[in-house]
């Protein structure tokens, strides 16, 4: 259990999911902006990595004395884990519901003071596919739990650099399925894309200032509504990729790509990743102002240049 520390000494901070695009981003940022941060990140790529003053642990959420051990003489644990596609045993059952209960288990077992969890906009308890129901009952476990805890849901998140995250995916689609630019039902799903730097500004503001934030969820995007089918005309803008757009219906697209997944390991695009494509991804009362303080900074081409 954690001995409660001296304020002047330093804060150690555990990030999971600390490789991926947006974990990897908070550490960077987090090591740099505070010297009395003492970062950890554990995940299943961590080996051999030595960045940023950083200590990387290789282990899964899946594996509770992976997290025990993790978890030993930390302060504040920030989970960003989470999968949008299914591959031998990581489904959204064992990443985001069972590593979901690890992960509290070992907080209440190391005495860790604060849980932040940074994922997607809110979960609907509605749906019926398996992402969904992991999503939603991932956060009924943790307001469940008993511990100090802040959820952050945000839209979209992009970084100056457009071949990562959504915008990556996007672009990868472009390189593979030349010469055209699939836009599912016309590209009307809806995106309010937030900052990199926007959204790990929320984070330090939960670390800082935690009297505030605990107990809540939070809401967070920009302020400008994308469709999926202006994404797709801005990384081709900004990579000078042409392509010619084609509109695939739903009904189409969907069992293919549910074929897809069936025939290969790694496909294309699975289910999952159409329907989130398809769906209105905007927020409800954005906290990002009001709460945190941040100026939003839009996306634009001038992002990338």
């Amino acid at each position: 259990m954690n001995e409660k520390k001296d304020i002047n000494l330093k804060t150690t901070i555990l990030v999971l999911g600390g490789t991926g695009f947006i974990g990897s981003h908070v550490v960077k940022q987090l090591s740099e902006s505070n010297p009395q941060y003492e970062l950890k990140t554990l995940s299943r790529s961590s080996q051999n990595l030595n960045l940023f003053g950083v200590e990387y642990i290789q282990g899964d959420v899946k594996n509770l004395e992976n997290l025990n051990s993790a978890m030993n003489d930390v302060d504040i644990v920030i989970n960003i884990v989470g999968i949008l596609r299914e591959q031998t045993d990581q489904t959204f059952q064992k990443v985001h519901v069972e590593g979901t209960s690890n992960i509290i288990r070992a907080c209440l077992n190391n005495g860790v003071k604060h849980l932040i969890v940074v994922g997607g906009v809110s979960p609907d308890p509605v749906a019926r596919d398996p992402f969904s129901i992991s999503k939603f009952r991932a956060e009924e476990l943790i307001r469940d739990s008993g511990l100090p805890f802040t959820i952050l849901r945000s839209s979209m998140v992009f970084s100056r650099q457009i071949e990562l995250g959504v915008l990556g995916n996007i672009f990868q689609s472009l390189i593979k399925l030349k010469p055209f630019a699939v836009l599912p039902d016309g590209g009307v799903g809806k995106f309010q894309p937030i900052f990199i730097d926007d959204l790990i500004n929320c984070v330090k503001y939960c670390i800082e200032r935690n009297e505030i934030v605990l107990g809540n969820t939070y809401n967070l995007a920009g302020l400008d509504i994308w469709t999926y089918k202006m994404l797709v005309t801005l990384v081709r803008d900004v990579t000078k990729v042409r392509r010619v757009n084609i509109n695939l219906n739903r009904l189409f697209i969907l069992p293919i790509a549910w074929l897809l997944s069936k025939l290969f390991y790694n496909p294309l695009v699975t289910v999952n990743e159409l329907r989130q494509l398809l769906l209105d991804n905007r927020v409800e009362g954005n906290d990002l102002v009001e709460i945190f303080g941040v100026n939003p900074t839009p996306l634009s081409k001038d992002v990338f240049e």
